[in-house]
């Protein structure tokens, strides 16, 4: 993603996942935002995710788990709380259909 000015690269980070068995399948994409943040971090999904199971491991980078949690996405979106996290940097590993991808956080 292109961000449309200079303080969206600050405030959020987006990846991809696809699948290596499947090159036809629609990409999905996360972002989560903010990022860096202070109580709670949101992870806008997109792609074809409609009533399917999210899953959310958070570490901090000792390998400390912080939260491990599934949903089913009834909405494309998913909060995860982070305020009685200290300060840090932290790992979040969203696993999707089998597809997974990590995201670094910064809680303030």
């Amino acid at each position: 993603m292109i961000p449309v000015n200079p303080d969206e690269r600050k405030t959020q980070t987006q990846v991809s996942i696809a699948s290596g068995n499947n090159l036809s399948q629609e990409a999905i994409q996360v972002w989560a935002y903010p990022n860096p943040t202070t109580d709670q971090v949101h992870l806008k999904i997109t792609g074809k995710v409609s009533n399917q199971v999210i899953k959310v491991i958070g570490y901090n980078l000792q390998g400390q788990v912080m939260i491990n949690t599934a949903h089913r996405l009834s909405e494309k979106q998913l909060r995860v709380v982070t305020k009685d996290w200290p300060q840090g940097t932290y790992l979040l590993k969203v696993v999707i259909n089998q597809q997974i991808k990590t995201i670094r956080i910064y809680k303030q």
